[in-house]
């Protein structure tokens, strides 16, 4: 056999043992950061993320995408908490926390091996998931009853908290002007 072609074998042979060494399934596919989508009810409200250890990792107005690490350590999962807040309304507050993905788990059995389940996947973070993944966060006004069931919402509010332009939509529920 000729030398030159043996050589360029065994480098080929070497460079795709090393890639195959060194990459785990989640990580190729999913990678160490997640973005979430977060939304508000009003809009334009400060959403800040802290860490379980309450440092500000992310603060931005909504509509926005978050990016946030889906590990927090080898073998860690994130933790974060949520808070979403404006003037004249209740602060809305969520936790996001990362779940084992199953890229992880059976991407790993097919493709990434022992060295991306024990050690690439979990160094990165990419063994997680971050759940939710969207948020959508209905903000009541202050000084209000508010009674939500999924995308439906009942605001019980004063007639002075409602800006005029918005009175001519209201509906009155009781008292002497309803007869």
């Amino acid at each position: 056999m000729n030398r030159k072609f043996v050589r360029v074998c065994a480098v080929s042979a070497v460079s795709v043992s090393l890639v195959a060494i060194m990459s785990g399934c989640a990580s190729i596919i999913l990678g160490g950061m997640q973005e979430l989508n977060v939304r508000s009810n009003p809009s334009e409200a400060k959403v800040t993320v802290y860490t379980a250890g309450g440092t500000v990792v992310a603060s931005q107005n909504t509509p926005c995408v978050i990016r946030l690490k889906r590990g927090d350590g080898f073998f860690q999962r994130g933790l974060y908490r949520l808070v979403v807040e404006k003037p004249g309304y209740k602060h809305f507050e969520t936790e996001i926390r990362g779940e084992v993905n199953g890229w992880y788990i059976a991407g790993n059995i097919v493709f990434g091996g022992l060295i991306g389940w024990i050690i690439v996947d979990p160094a990165t973070g990419a063994m997680w998931s971050l759940k939710p993944s969207e948020i959508d966060a209905t903000l009541a006004a202050q000084n209000s009853s508010f009674i939500s069931k999924g995308r439906d919402a009942l605001v019980i509010v004063l007639k002075e908290q409602v800006p005029e332009d918005l009175q001519s939509c209201m509906t009155l529920l009781s008292g002497p002007q309803a007869r």
